[in-house]
Order: C-alpha cells, then sequence, then structure tokens
C-alpha cells in the first residue's frame, strides 16, 4: 500500500503532468507523507482527499492564485509541515481572515529561498498550532518581524526548539526583541550568525529551560555579547540553586570557528565556570534542513558537477 508520495520537478518552471491528480494517485486516502514541490501544487491539493495525511512539504509556489486557507482545512492529522518559497509570491492576494488549527502540529519549518519584495510570513498569521514544538524560520527578505512575534505569542507556549536565519533588513524598525518571552519551554535556539540573536532578548528566556545555543555561521564578537546575557543569567541560577540543579549550558559552533571561541578570552572565563563549548554535527541530522533545498543542491550538482 502506497503511503509516501514525492513528486518532484528539477526544474521551477515545469508543472505536474496533467494526469497527476489525487483521483489517479492509488491510495491517496491513506498517504501519510507527501512532498509536492512544482510551479502548481493546486492541481494535487485542491480536493479533500488527504485526510490521513501527517507530513507535507510544499515548495515553489510559482501560482500567486494558489488557495493557501483552503488547502489547509483538508490536513487534520498534519504533524510536519514545511512551506518553501522560492518565487515572488504575492499572499495579499490571499483572504487572511480564516484561522486554520492544526492540534497535532509538532514541527514547522518555513522557508523562503529568495529575497522577495512580499511578506511570506505574513502566512503565519492563518495558523493555530497549539501543540508545535518545533519552529524553523529562514527569511532573509523584506518581511515583517510582526508577524513572527505574534504567531510566537499564539502557539509558542508548548515550543522546545526554535531555529532563526534572519536577514537583519527583515526586521528593520520593529521591535521583536523579546519575542522568546512567549516561548517558556524553549531548550534550543539556533541561529544563523548574528542576524537571528541581535533579534532575540535571551534575558527573556527562562535560565533553567534553554541550554543550547546553535550558532549556525561564523563566531565573532557580536554573537558574544549577544550571548553574555543569558550566560550571566546561568551562571547566577547555578550559584542560588544547587548546581547539580541546573542543566549545563551549550554553545555549539562550526567546526570552522571552533578554535577562534575556544580561544575567546570571554569564552575561556565561562567555560571555567562550566560552559560546554562543542563543534556542530554533520547537516544531516538537524531537523530543521529543508528537504527541497536539499534536493534542489543535489539537482544542481547533477546539472553542474564541479569541474
Amino acid at each position: 500500500m502506497l503511503t509516501d508520495l514525492r513528486f518532484l520537478t528539477d526544474a521551477v518552471s515545469a508543472d505536474p503532468p496533467k494526469n497527476i491528480t489525487p483521483q489517479a494517485i492509488p491510495c491517496v486516502s491513506q498517504l501519510s507523507t507527501l512532498y509536492v514541490h512544482s510551479k502548481n501544487v493546486s492541481r494535487l491539493l485542491g480536493t479533500k482527499d488527504f485526510h490521513t495525511l501527517r507530513e507535507l512539504r510544499i515548495g515553489f509556489f510559482g501560482d500567486s492564485s494558489l488557495p493557501y486557507s483552503l488547502i489547509f482545512t483538508q490536513f487534520p492529522e498534519l504533524e510536519i509541515l514545511e512551506l518553501t518559497f522560492c518565487s515572488r509570491v504575492d499572499p495579499s492576494s490571499e483572504s487572511m481572515t480564516v484561522m486554520h488549527t492544526l492540534p497535532h502540529l509538532h514541527t514547522f519549518i518555513f522557508v523562503e529561498d529568495v529575497t522577495n519584495k512580499y511578506a511570506h510570513l505574513r502566512l503565519l498569521g492563518m495558523f493555530s498550532t497549539p501543540v508545535l514544538k518545533s519552529l524553523a524560520i529562514k527569511s532573509p527578505g523584506d518581511g515583517e518581524g510582526t508577524h513572527l512575534s505574534n504567531f510566537l505569542l499564539r502557539c509558542g507556549g508548548q515550543l522546545r526548539q526554535l531555529m532563526l536565519a534572519v536577514g537583519k533588513m527583515s526586521f528593520r524598525g520593529l521591535q521583536v526583541v523579546g519575542f522568546t518571552q512567549h516561548t517558556p519551554l524553549l531548550e534550543t535556539l539556533s541561529v544563523a550568525g548574528s542576524s537571528g540573536l541581535f533579534f532575540v532578548d535571551l534575558t527573556t528566556c527562562p535560565t533553567l529551560v534553554l541550554s543550547q545555543i546553535d550558532i549556525l555561521t561564523e563566531y565573532g564578537e557580536d554573537v558574544m555579547a549577544a550571548i553574555l546575557p543569558i550566560l550571566s543569567q546561568w551562571s547566577a541560577g547555578r550559584v542560588k540553586e544547587r548546581a547539580t540543579t541546573v542543566s549545563p549550558f551549550t554553545i555549539r559552533v562550526h567546526r570552522d570557528y571552533l578554535s577562534q571561541m575556544l580561544n575567546d578570552q570571554e569564552s575561556k572565563k565561562w567555560i571555567l565556570r562550566g560552559l560546554r563549548v562543542v563543534p556542530l554535527s554533520s547537516d544531516d541530522v538537524y531537523w530543521w534542513k529543508s528537504e527541497y533545498s536539499m534536493w534542489f543542491r543535489y539537482m544542481t550538482d547533477l546539472r553542474h558537477p564541479p569541474s
């Protein structure tokens, strides 16, 4: 019985074949996993046949008339959702007045792979995810950070893992510093260098819960400056409480920058107090890695192999 379907195209301009419809897919009502990465996915997702789906990963979104709000009403059992935007789609044409509850969704990956002049982050306003445990946001464009802040205010109460790779321009002039106060159970924060840390007030993270920060890109003095407040709170917690009751704090950095951080005088001081600094693991273990992005890089390598 077919339970896993991955429909991938090797060109942004490609469309699904006209005969690919839910009715043409065997056991469509039994599918638990569906990957659709194509210019126009509405042909596949425009019916209510996918009611058993647990994992859905969608890419491209080349059709600006794609009825987002209608599509997501048919996935009551969805647990994992990935949305990858690789084209300049104007979501203002979409009605944003209806909020859809995904009661079982525990992992949400939201990726903008190109710089868009439109704010796809506003689509977060369509979702209510009461049991969300893991959230990844990658947005290099000129989106509005308030959409992320509002989403966390509404859905961040159970969040354990947060990955941020946001451009500084994305949040210009917006007061999003401190939004981690909406994630009281956050354990791991992954950031793409300072771009994410500058917009996170780490003093609002519960010290006894947050125990790991992953720095995904270059390490620098600005990164340590952003981390210092939470390290100070963590150290104070170890003094106030018995050290054995406070989780060890770990910072993971890319192997290329590990020695730089280990030799940093400020880092050495905190390492003596119990801070652990370790290298990041290989990319293939990251829960927030976009399946589409990895596949697209693979196809690009096939078409343009290294000389």
